[in-house]
């Protein structure tokens, strides 16, 4: 993996972004559901959808940074 290639794992899987994971303004709107309060339970559906990609992809998450976050 290099980060280039994480890069566009990340874009293919829905986000935006580099090193994170962000979602635009009318992706959220559209994730949205009549009876969510606010845009936290769309962006947590966003979020759950983007890491079972990222699951699917062979990644996994990591709380620490050890020596498998490293790029070559």
């Amino acid at each position: 993996m290099t980060k280039e290639s994480r890069r566009e794992d990340i874009a293919e899987c829905g986000a935006k972004g580099n090193e994170s994971v962000n979602f635009l303004p009318h992706e959220i709107q559209a994730a949205k559901q009549p009876d969510d309060p606010n845009d936290i339970k769309a962006m947590g559906r966003l979020t759950k959808d983007w890491a079972e990609c990222m699951r699917d992809r062979g990644y996994v998450y990591l709380e620490y940074c050890d020596e498998r976050c490293q790029y070559p």
